[in-house]
């Protein structure tokens, strides 16, 4: 809804009241031509000033509206500025703190690498001293089996040797047993230490007698 200036409406007052005055007047002196056409040029005159004057006023309140828009625009433009900078500001701390990190973490990730090299070049190392010691182990083995037979063989041999000593010496008398002490052949009647003859004061104990089966 427009409302109209006080001053126009002032105006309008003093036009009208202008006008009521020229009405007199004209009744006095409606036979003095060249007076009316001075009034009438004072009146179109009077109507154009006033004609400007409202597009005037008019322009001016067109221009207060749109200098309002404009200020409303403004202030909203400005608080959109004022927080796009803060989010700006917020976003590059953000950035910041990311390329810190980042950098925290490409550091890491060498001392990482450089662990895992080592480690590798360690297990490469522990790897080719499994082989070896494998090498050395399956050696061994075989040496170890090796003996092995080579001491069943000689503990049967010596076993053998014994036994035909043993016949030689204790089946000679009579006597079917025999047991070894410090190296030297025992004879034995029977099965028991009580029918055993001592060497060199020993008495063999029952599981060191042995029956002569060869």
């Amino acid at each position: 809804m427009m409302y109209e200036p006080w001053g126009e409406r002032k105006f309008r007052a003093r036009i009208k009241e202008f006008g009521e005055r020229l009405k007199e007047g004209l009744r006095g002196i409606k036979t003095r031509k060249w007076l009316a056409v001075l009034i009438a040029v004072i009146g179109l005159a009077s109507v154009g000033s006033y004609t400007g004057y409202v597009s005037y006023t008019s322009q001016i309140a067109e221009f207060n509206s749109r200098i309002m828009i404009l200020e409303k625009q403004l202030k909203a433009c400005q608080d959109n500025v004022t927080l796009f900078s803060t989010q700006l500001t917020n976003t590059k701390n953000e950035l910041a703190s990311c390329r810190t990190e980042k950098e925290s973490c490409e550091s890491n990730l060498e001392i990482v690498k450089a662990d895992l090299n080592d480690c590798n070049s360690a297990r490469e190392e522990l790897s080719s001293n499994l082989e070896e010691i494998k090498g050395s182990v399956e050696e061994w083995k075989s040496r170890y089996e090796e003996a092995q037979s080579n001491y069943e063989s000689l503990q049967s041999k010596q076993e053998s040797l014994t036994c035909n000593y043993a016949k030689d010496v204790c089946g000679s008398r009579g006597m079917s047993y025999y047991f070894v002490s410090n190296d030297k052949i025992g004879c034995c009647l029977k099965n028991d230490p009580d029918y055993c003859i001592p060497v060199d004061g020993n008495t063999p104990t029952a599981e060191e007698i042995r029956e002569i089966t060869c």
